[in-house]
């Protein structure tokens, strides 16, 4: 390497300008390997926000029919058309004792599957309810705070779909 001739300034002076030239280029013609795209687009009309009232004790009533046990909480807002929130005085007059706490008249939109409502939530005589270890009513299983409750299991005798054996345990 001494005894080699040393290239000339013009030289080196056009290979270092070559070179960020070839960068840009090489950069400006390249294809990205990979395109991440998780954003889909649906188109709306609008977007309806609800929200729901609490029924706290009040007697719920879906299309006509009464459902004590229910939790509004538990129909998605999608199905529901439209809201009436009647108060004590008259829900008392026309639900009877039931409605003494007041009642939510739900009306459902056409067109949709509620078979899950239809089914009876009531629980047959031959349901065991154990709360805390302990043998329980339905009364106290439809008392009992559901921000307390730590685990709710049901358990379906194989033999026999009606006899359930609920499993509750309360928060401390």
């Amino acid at each position: 390497m001494m005894t080699k001739k040393k290239s000339s300034s013009l030289k080196k002076v056009t290979v270092l300008a070559l070179l960020p030239l070839f960068s840009v280029l090489i950069w400006a013609s390249a294809k990205p390997n990979y395109v991440m795209n998780n954003f889909q687009s649906i188109q709306q009309d609008s977007i309806k926000s609800r929200i729901l009232p609490v029924n706290d004790g009040k007697l719920l009533v879906i299309d006509g029919k009464p459902y004590p046990s229910l939790s509004i909480n538990m129909i998605d807002t999608i199905y529901i058309a439209s809201i009436n929130e009647i108060d004590k005085k008259n829900a008392i007059t026309k639900y009877g004792e039931d409605g003494k706490n007041g009642v939510l008249e739900i009306e459902l939109k056409k067109g949709y599957d509620y078979s899950a409502l239809k089914k009876s939530n009531d629980l047959s005589s031959e349901s065991n309810i154990i709360i805390n270890g302990k043998k329980a009513t339905k009364k106290e299983l439809d008392k009992l705070d559901v921000s307390k409750i730590e685990s709710f299991e049901i358990k379906c005798d194989t033999n026999d779909i009606n006899k359930k054996n609920i499993i509750v345990k309360t928060k401390k």
